[in-house]
């Protein structure tokens, strides 16, 4: 798995890490509507450090040449435990159910 390193500002100052091992998925879809944008969608793993939504993009730009010419808009769509092979949700409710 290769390193992607982003760069952030933080209390202590300028800090980097690897975002590549948090970044479990990701797609882009174009929506028909409207060619000026993408959709970006991600799957991100919680962890420290926490990799946000700009670090995603940071480290896209760095190993593929993103070029953003707008700012990006960002919408958590969900969150909580995901299954390990196609990481969708976990129904957290599913034990009581059973």
């Amino acid at each position: 798995s290769k390193r992607v390193e982003v760069e952030r500002i933080t209390k202590q100052g300028l800090g980097k890490f690897d975002a590549s091992g948090s970044i479990l998925a990701n797609r882009a879809i174009s929506p028909e509507l409207d060619s000026t944008c993408a959709i970006l969608e991600a799957v991100v793993r919680t962890g420290s450090p926490t990799v946000r939504p700009d670090d995603v993009l940071s480290a896209l730009q760095r190993v593929g040449g993103l070029a953003l010419t707008v700012p990006p808009m960002v919408t958590r769509r969900a969150q909580g435990n995901l299954t390990e092979n196609d990481f969708q949700l976990l129904d957290p409710f599913a034990p009581d159910r059973e």
